[in-house]
This record gives C-alpha cells, structure tokens and sequence, in this order.
C-alpha cells in the first residue's frame, strides 16, 4: 500500500493572459456563427460553450491524495481498480513528473498526475504501479486534446 500527494493536470492559468485569448476566439466563432448562421440560439450556444471552456481553464490545480491497494488506486476519494487499467508511463516536465494511467472507464480514460519525484511515497508508487499494470511508453501520445492543450501551453 502506497500513499501520496499529488497535483491535478491544471495548470494555474488564472494571471495568464493564454485565458484572453480564449474569450477573443470564442468570442470571435460566436459573431461568425451568428453571422454564417443566422440564428441566435447557435451563437449563444458558442458563448456558452467558450465560458464554460473559460472557466476550465481558469481552474487552479489542486492537491489530490493516491493511494494504492491490493484491489487497486484510490485518486481523491475516486476508486479504479487494476483490472480496469490498461498502461501507464510517466513524462518528466520542467515543474514535476507527469504520470499517466490509461483505463478502460468511459469518463475517465486517462487519470494525470503530477509528483514531485524526490517527495516520500513516490518509490513505493512506482514499484505498486510496475507490478500491476504495464509500463507503454505509448500512453502518453495517445490523448490528442491534452497533448494539444500542453503544447499551447493550456494545460
């Protein structure tokens, strides 16, 4: 049984002005809809669409707690057991390691996690995770929008 902390997969973007650019191109779809459209409803549903998105991204990244047991992980009060895993890999980024689970949930394909590698519980994790789920170093390319999201620098 292994026990750690944890941060979630958002980045604190509530002082970045990336959050404006996402209003402006909202924005920008809503007008052009309405106009290709003709139909209010259409462009206040891309309204509502970009402050839902806006208030996403806005989000500050919070301290969750794993832990890990014969049956499988609890992430924030949330259980996945083992048989529902598929892979997993870890990405070093420059503010912490980037750990990422596949399953086979539907809600929740892939579960991220952000450890600070030198933090107490982190080997113990590491060798839970690599004696009950597969090591792909595939797994973290196969999740387009948070690849495309990291690389705009969104997430």
């Amino acid at each position: 049984m292994a026990k750690v902390q944890a941060q979630s997969k958002y980045l604190d973007l509530s002082e970045s002005f990336k959050l404006y650019y996402v209003l402006a191109i909202g924005g920008f779809i809503s007008i052009f809809s309405f106009a290709l459209y003709s139909s209010l409803f259409v462009a206040l549903t891309m309204a509502a669409c970009t402050v839902v998105v806006f208030l996403s991204l806005s989000r500050k990244p919070g301290i969750i707690e794993v832990v890990t047991d014969e049956i499988g992980l609890t992430i924030d009060g949330v259980d996945v057991q083992w048989v529902d895993c598929v892979s997993w890999a870890a990405v070093d980024l420059p503010e912490a390691t980037e750990f990422v689970i596949e399953t086979t949930a539907f809600q929740q394909r892939f579960i991220y996690l952000y450890l600070n590698p030198n933090q107490p519980g982190v080997q113990e994790f590491l060798t839970e995770l690599s004696n009950k789920i597969q090591y792909n170093e595939e797994t973290p390319r196969k999740n387009l929008v948070h690849n495309l999201f990291r690389t705009i620098g969104l997430m």
